[in-house]
Protein backbone atom coordinates (compact mmCIF):
# COMPACT_ATOMS: atom_id res chain seq x y z
CA UNK A 1 0.00 0.00 0.00
CA UNK A 2 2.35 2.29 0.88
CA UNK A 3 4.79 1.47 -2.03
CA UNK A 4 1.90 3.08 -4.27
CA UNK A 5 -0.89 4.80 -2.32
CA UNK A 6 1.37 6.68 0.11
CA UNK A 7 0.63 10.58 -1.88
CA UNK A 8 -3.23 9.30 -1.91
CA UNK A 9 -3.32 8.94 2.04
CA UNK A 10 -1.06 12.28 2.20
CA UNK A 11 -3.55 14.68 0.32
CA UNK A 12 -6.63 13.47 1.90
CA UNK A 13 -5.37 13.60 4.85
CA UNK A 14 -4.80 17.00 4.33
CA UNK A 15 -8.32 17.91 3.10
CA UNK A 16 -11.27 19.67 4.81
CA UNK A 17 -13.48 17.36 7.10
CA UNK A 18 -15.80 17.55 3.99
CA UNK A 19 -13.64 15.32 2.43
CA UNK A 20 -13.19 12.60 4.84
CA UNK A 21 -15.29 10.26 3.16
CA UNK A 22 -13.03 10.30 0.35
CA UNK A 23 -10.56 9.33 2.54
CA UNK A 24 -12.94 6.15 4.15
CA UNK A 25 -13.24 4.88 0.22
CA UNK A 26 -9.89 5.03 -0.52
CA UNK A 27 -9.01 2.66 2.58
CA UNK A 28 -12.19 0.74 1.72
CA UNK A 29 -10.29 0.07 -1.47
CA UNK A 30 -6.94 -0.48 -0.46
CA UNK A 31 -8.43 -3.40 2.12
CA UNK A 32 -10.42 -4.74 -1.07
CA UNK A 33 -13.44 -4.23 1.80
CA UNK A 34 -15.72 -5.61 -1.35
CA UNK A 35 -18.80 -5.92 1.31
CA UNK A 36 -19.17 -2.59 2.48
CA UNK A 37 -18.45 -1.12 -1.12
CA UNK A 38 -21.26 -3.12 -2.60
CA UNK A 39 -23.58 -1.79 0.43
CA UNK A 40 -23.56 1.94 -0.67
CA UNK A 41 -23.23 0.91 -4.52
CA UNK A 42 -26.13 2.93 -4.41
CA UNK A 43 -24.80 6.23 -2.82
CA UNK A 44 -23.90 8.82 -5.44
CA UNK A 45 -21.81 10.72 -4.00
CA UNK A 46 -19.78 7.79 -2.14
CA UNK A 47 -19.49 6.43 -5.69
CA UNK A 48 -17.28 9.52 -6.59
CA UNK A 49 -15.59 9.31 -3.63
CA UNK A 50 -14.38 5.71 -5.12
CA UNK A 51 -13.81 6.91 -8.34
CA UNK A 52 -11.85 9.78 -7.52
CA UNK A 53 -9.34 7.58 -5.42
CA UNK A 54 -9.56 4.83 -8.12
CA UNK A 55 -8.18 7.66 -10.38
CA UNK A 56 -5.60 8.88 -8.13
CA UNK A 57 -4.22 5.36 -7.75
CA UNK A 58 -4.22 5.65 -11.63
CA UNK A 59 -2.08 8.53 -12.20
CA UNK A 60 0.60 7.71 -9.47
CA UNK A 61 0.83 4.22 -11.55
CA UNK A 62 1.22 5.90 -14.78
CA UNK A 63 3.47 8.55 -13.68
CA UNK A 64 5.58 5.74 -11.93
CA UNK A 65 5.65 3.92 -15.54
CA UNK A 66 5.78 6.96 -17.77
CA UNK A 67 9.32 8.18 -15.24
CA UNK A 68 11.15 4.84 -15.64
CA UNK A 69 9.91 4.36 -19.27
CA UNK A 70 10.89 7.73 -21.10
CA UNK A 71 13.59 8.85 -18.67
CA UNK A 72 13.87 11.81 -21.28
CA UNK A 73 11.03 13.80 -20.49
CA UNK A 74 10.52 11.71 -17.29
CA UNK A 75 13.84 14.12 -16.32
CA UNK A 76 11.61 16.99 -16.92
CA UNK A 77 8.90 16.15 -14.50
CA UNK A 78 12.06 15.82 -11.92
CA UNK A 79 13.46 19.21 -12.87
CA UNK A 80 10.10 21.48 -12.25
CA UNK A 81 10.24 23.79 -9.74
CA UNK A 82 8.26 25.17 -6.74
CA UNK A 83 6.77 27.90 -9.15
CA UNK A 84 7.21 26.63 -12.95
CA UNK A 85 3.69 25.36 -12.88
CA UNK A 86 0.55 27.55 -12.24
CA UNK A 87 -2.50 25.39 -12.22
CA UNK A 88 -5.72 26.93 -12.80
CA UNK A 89 -8.18 25.36 -10.68
CA UNK A 90 -11.45 24.39 -12.76
CA UNK A 91 -15.16 22.99 -11.64
CA UNK A 92 -14.51 19.26 -11.84
CA UNK A 93 -12.54 17.90 -9.61
CA UNK A 94 -12.27 14.39 -11.39
CA UNK A 95 -10.10 16.37 -13.79
CA UNK A 96 -7.16 14.36 -15.19
CA UNK A 97 -4.74 16.84 -15.28
CA UNK A 98 -5.85 18.39 -11.99
CA UNK A 99 -5.47 15.40 -10.39
CA UNK A 100 -1.74 14.22 -12.17
CA UNK A 101 -0.15 17.28 -10.18
CA UNK A 102 -2.44 16.87 -6.99
CA UNK A 103 -2.62 13.23 -6.47
CA UNK A 104 1.77 12.71 -7.50
CA UNK A 105 2.62 15.85 -5.27
CA UNK A 106 3.77 17.52 -8.73
CA UNK A 107 5.26 20.93 -7.80
CA UNK A 108 3.01 23.04 -8.69
CA UNK A 109 0.67 26.59 -7.34
CA UNK A 110 -2.94 26.20 -7.74
CA UNK A 111 -4.77 29.35 -8.41
CA UNK A 112 -8.29 29.68 -8.36
CA UNK A 113 -10.64 31.55 -10.96
CA UNK A 114 -10.97 34.52 -8.31
CA UNK A 115 -7.37 34.69 -7.45
CA UNK A 116 -6.54 34.60 -11.12
CA UNK A 117 -6.26 38.48 -11.74
CA UNK A 118 -3.78 39.17 -8.45
CA UNK A 119 -1.67 36.18 -9.40
CA UNK A 120 1.79 37.35 -10.43
CA UNK A 121 2.92 35.48 -13.72
CA UNK A 122 6.04 35.74 -15.67
CA UNK A 123 7.08 34.19 -19.21
CA UNK A 124 9.19 31.55 -17.66
CA UNK A 125 6.29 30.06 -15.78
CA UNK A 126 3.52 27.42 -17.56
CA UNK A 127 0.10 28.33 -17.12
CA UNK A 128 -2.02 24.97 -17.14
CA UNK A 129 -6.12 25.48 -17.58
CA UNK A 130 -6.93 22.01 -16.21
CA UNK A 131 -11.12 22.95 -16.79
CA UNK A 132 -13.86 25.41 -17.67
CA UNK A 133 -14.04 28.34 -14.55
CA UNK A 134 -15.96 31.60 -14.23
CA UNK A 135 -13.36 33.79 -14.73
CA UNK A 136 -13.58 37.36 -14.83
CA UNK A 137 -12.85 39.77 -17.41
CA UNK A 138 -9.81 40.59 -15.33
CA UNK A 139 -8.93 36.95 -15.44
CA UNK A 140 -9.47 36.09 -19.16
CA UNK A 141 -6.87 39.71 -19.68
CA UNK A 142 -4.42 38.41 -16.87
CA UNK A 143 -4.53 34.63 -19.82
CA UNK A 144 -3.96 37.10 -22.73
CA UNK A 145 -1.29 39.81 -21.10
CA UNK A 146 0.24 36.46 -19.73
CA UNK A 147 1.00 34.49 -23.35
CA UNK A 148 1.42 38.11 -25.41
CA UNK A 149 4.35 37.88 -23.06
CA UNK A 150 5.48 35.13 -24.32
CA UNK A 151 4.24 32.39 -21.39
CA UNK A 152 3.22 28.88 -22.39
CA UNK A 153 -0.13 27.72 -21.87
CA UNK A 154 -1.04 24.07 -21.75
CA UNK A 155 -5.41 24.10 -22.11
CA UNK A 156 -7.08 20.95 -21.17
CA UNK A 157 -10.78 19.82 -22.47
CA UNK A 158 -13.74 21.70 -21.34
CA UNK A 159 -10.67 25.05 -21.13
CA UNK A 160 -11.10 25.63 -24.81
CA UNK A 161 -14.47 27.38 -23.32
CA UNK A 162 -11.83 30.08 -21.87
CA UNK A 163 -9.59 30.07 -25.02
CA UNK A 164 -13.04 30.71 -27.03
CA UNK A 165 -13.86 33.53 -24.88
CA UNK A 166 -10.16 34.92 -24.06
CA UNK A 167 -9.25 34.56 -28.21
CA UNK A 168 -12.52 35.17 -29.34
CA UNK A 169 -12.20 34.68 -33.84
CA UNK A 170 -9.34 31.65 -32.89
CA UNK A 171 -11.41 28.58 -32.19
CA UNK A 172 -15.23 27.80 -30.98
CA UNK A 173 -16.70 25.75 -28.55
CA UNK A 174 -19.56 23.23 -30.50
CA UNK A 175 -22.69 22.44 -28.68
CA UNK A 176 -22.48 19.85 -25.92
CA UNK A 177 -19.62 16.70 -24.96
CA UNK A 178 -19.07 12.94 -25.67
CA UNK A 179 -21.14 10.77 -23.94
CA UNK A 180 -19.15 7.77 -23.92
CA UNK A 181 -15.52 6.65 -24.23
CA UNK A 182 -14.95 5.23 -28.05
CA UNK A 183 -12.51 4.17 -30.39
CA UNK A 184 -11.80 6.70 -32.61
CA UNK A 185 -9.58 7.35 -36.32
CA UNK A 186 -6.95 9.96 -35.68
CA UNK A 187 -4.54 11.41 -37.81
CA UNK A 188 -1.47 12.93 -36.67
CA UNK A 189 -0.20 15.54 -39.35
CA UNK A 190 3.41 16.22 -40.24
CA UNK A 191 4.53 19.14 -38.15
CA UNK A 192 7.35 20.39 -35.80
CA UNK A 193 6.06 18.78 -33.07
CA UNK A 194 4.84 15.67 -34.66
CA UNK A 195 7.39 13.48 -32.76
CA UNK A 196 5.75 14.79 -29.15
CA UNK A 197 2.26 12.80 -30.16
CA UNK A 198 4.22 9.18 -31.49
CA UNK A 199 2.70 7.46 -28.62
CA UNK A 200 -0.95 8.56 -30.01
CA UNK A 201 0.48 7.87 -33.72
CA UNK A 202 1.41 4.47 -32.92
CA UNK A 203 -1.70 3.61 -31.26
CA UNK A 204 -3.86 4.32 -33.66
CA UNK A 205 -1.76 2.55 -36.44
CA UNK A 206 -2.75 -0.43 -34.10
CA UNK A 207 -6.28 0.65 -33.40
CA UNK A 208 -6.13 0.96 -29.89
CA UNK A 209 -6.75 5.51 -30.12
CA UNK A 210 -9.78 6.06 -28.30
CA UNK A 211 -11.50 9.31 -26.86
CA UNK A 212 -12.92 10.00 -23.15
CA UNK A 213 -15.87 10.31 -22.31
CA UNK A 214 -16.67 14.49 -21.96
CA UNK A 215 -14.71 15.46 -24.41
CA UNK A 216 -15.27 19.11 -24.95
CA UNK A 217 -15.80 19.53 -28.96
CA UNK A 218 -14.13 22.72 -30.39
CA UNK A 219 -13.91 24.22 -34.15
CA UNK A 220 -11.39 26.23 -35.62
CA UNK A 221 -12.16 29.60 -37.19
CA UNK A 222 -8.65 31.54 -38.11
CA UNK A 223 -7.15 28.91 -39.70
CA UNK A 224 -3.70 30.89 -40.07
CA UNK A 225 -3.27 31.16 -36.25
CA UNK A 226 -4.24 27.68 -36.05
CA UNK A 227 -2.29 24.36 -36.42
CA UNK A 228 -4.03 21.29 -35.88
CA UNK A 229 -1.39 19.10 -34.59
CA UNK A 230 -4.32 15.54 -34.11
CA UNK A 231 -7.38 15.37 -35.63
CA UNK A 232 -10.24 12.74 -35.87
CA UNK A 233 -10.56 11.40 -39.34
CA UNK A 234 -13.51 9.16 -41.10
CA UNK A 235 -14.78 6.56 -39.87
CA UNK A 236 -15.07 8.74 -36.46
CA UNK A 237 -18.26 9.93 -37.06
CA UNK A 238 -18.27 13.72 -37.27
CA UNK A 239 -14.72 14.12 -36.63
CA UNK A 240 -13.18 17.12 -35.68
CA UNK A 241 -9.78 18.78 -34.27
CA UNK A 242 -8.20 16.84 -30.88
CA UNK A 243 -5.05 18.68 -30.24
CA UNK A 244 -3.96 22.53 -31.63
CA UNK A 245 -1.45 25.00 -31.29
CA UNK A 246 -2.36 28.64 -31.18
CA UNK A 247 0.52 30.23 -32.71
CA UNK A 248 -0.70 34.10 -32.95
CA UNK A 249 1.34 35.65 -30.08
CA UNK A 250 5.10 35.67 -28.70
CA UNK A 251 4.05 32.58 -26.49
CA UNK A 252 2.37 29.36 -27.64
CA UNK A 253 -1.19 27.87 -26.65
CA UNK A 254 -1.54 23.90 -26.63
CA UNK A 255 -5.01 22.38 -26.46
CA UNK A 256 -5.70 18.73 -26.26
CA UNK A 257 -9.03 16.60 -25.20
CA UNK A 258 -8.55 14.04 -23.01
CA UNK A 259 -7.24 11.19 -25.48
CA UNK A 260 -5.27 7.90 -24.41
CA UNK A 261 -5.23 4.61 -26.02
CA UNK A 262 -8.41 1.76 -25.52
CA UNK A 263 -7.26 -0.15 -22.73
CA UNK A 264 -9.74 1.20 -20.64
CA UNK A 265 -12.70 -0.29 -23.36
CA UNK A 266 -11.39 -3.66 -23.24
CA UNK A 267 -12.32 -6.05 -20.41
CA UNK A 268 -11.25 -5.65 -17.19
CA UNK A 269 -10.51 -9.03 -15.63
CA UNK A 270 -8.04 -10.15 -13.41
CA UNK A 271 -6.26 -12.03 -15.69
CA UNK A 272 -5.65 -9.30 -18.38
CA UNK A 273 -4.41 -6.97 -15.32
CA UNK A 274 -1.76 -10.04 -14.77
CA UNK A 275 -0.96 -10.08 -18.28
CA UNK A 276 -0.04 -6.47 -18.06
CA UNK A 277 1.93 -6.63 -14.47
CA UNK A 278 3.78 -9.58 -15.81
CA UNK A 279 5.06 -7.54 -18.65
CA UNK A 280 5.96 -4.36 -16.07
CA UNK A 281 7.40 -6.93 -13.95
CA UNK A 282 9.59 -8.09 -17.07
CA UNK A 283 11.12 -4.69 -18.06
CA UNK A 284 14.95 -3.88 -17.10
CA UNK A 285 14.37 -0.15 -17.55
CA UNK A 286 11.15 -0.25 -15.03
CA UNK A 287 12.61 0.51 -11.42
CA UNK A 288 12.30 -1.47 -8.63
CA UNK A 289 9.80 0.91 -6.41
CA UNK A 290 7.92 1.12 -9.51
CA UNK A 291 7.42 -2.62 -10.09
CA UNK A 292 6.37 -2.98 -6.20
CA UNK A 293 3.72 -0.26 -7.40
CA UNK A 294 1.53 -2.20 -9.73
CA UNK A 295 2.28 -5.34 -7.87
CA UNK A 296 1.15 -3.79 -4.86
CA UNK A 297 -2.07 -2.44 -6.57
CA UNK A 298 -2.59 -5.88 -7.91
CA UNK A 299 -2.39 -7.33 -4.95
CA UNK A 300 -5.24 -4.89 -3.58
CA UNK A 301 -7.10 -5.70 -6.79
CA UNK A 302 -6.84 -2.52 -8.27
CA UNK A 303 -7.82 -3.45 -11.80
CA UNK A 304 -9.58 -0.67 -12.81
CA UNK A 305 -6.41 1.60 -11.91
CA UNK A 306 -4.58 -0.44 -14.24
CA UNK A 307 -6.50 -0.16 -16.94
CA UNK A 308 -6.59 4.06 -16.98
CA UNK A 309 -2.91 4.05 -15.95
CA UNK A 310 -2.02 2.34 -19.33
CA UNK A 311 -4.71 4.59 -21.12
CA UNK A 312 -3.21 8.24 -20.34
CA UNK A 313 -0.03 7.00 -20.84
CA UNK A 314 -0.43 8.85 -24.18
CA UNK A 315 -1.59 11.96 -22.38
CA UNK A 316 1.12 12.36 -20.14
CA UNK A 317 3.88 11.79 -23.11
CA UNK A 318 1.84 15.36 -24.44
CA UNK A 319 2.07 17.09 -21.78
CA UNK A 320 5.46 16.56 -20.83
CA UNK A 321 6.60 16.73 -24.34
CA UNK A 322 5.39 20.22 -24.67
CA UNK A 323 6.91 21.35 -21.59
CA UNK A 324 10.11 19.68 -23.02
CA UNK A 325 10.17 21.71 -25.71
CA UNK A 326 8.78 25.18 -25.15
CA UNK A 327 9.13 25.93 -21.55
CA UNK A 328 11.15 29.63 -21.53
CA UNK A 329 11.36 30.12 -25.08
Amino acid sequence: RHAHGYTVVETMQTEPESQSEGYQAFQLLMNDDTDRITQRLYDVEYMKHIQLAERRIALQLALRYFRDANQSLGSVVSSLGPSDIVLLEGEDQMNMLHLLFVSNLLPHISVSAADLPNTTLTPSQILILSDDCQLSPEGIQKITGFVEQGGLILSFNKAASILATAFPGVIKCRHGETTKDRNIALEVPESDDRNIFMGLANANQNSKAMRFTGTRRFSVVDESAVQVLVREVDPTPDPGPLVIKINKFLGKIFHFGPIGTDEILLTKSKDRARDYLKQVEGLSHISEPTKVAWKTAFSCSQFESFFIAISVLPLLDIIFGIIKQYRAL
